[in-house]
């Protein structure tokens, strides 16, 4: 059961790469290079919505 949730959230980590600025490139790259469920799961719950935030700060303001 514990490779198949291992694999679920390597899935889900690499769907974050859809249309992804180069800070969430940057971190999933960083975290399919580590094969651990706390690491996918410390990406998901926190790392991705950091990375966007600096993505975001980075667009020029309209």
């Amino acid at each position: 059961m514990q490779s198949a949730w291992s694999v679920d959230l390597r899935i889900r980590v690499v769907q974050t790469l859809t249309d992804a600025g180069p800070n969430v490139d940057a971190a999933t790259q960083e975290v399919l290079g580590q094969a651990a469920v706390d690491v996918y799961l410390a990406y998901l719950n926190d790392g991705l919505y950091v990375a966007r935030e600096l993505d975001c700060a980075a667009q020029p303001t309209p």
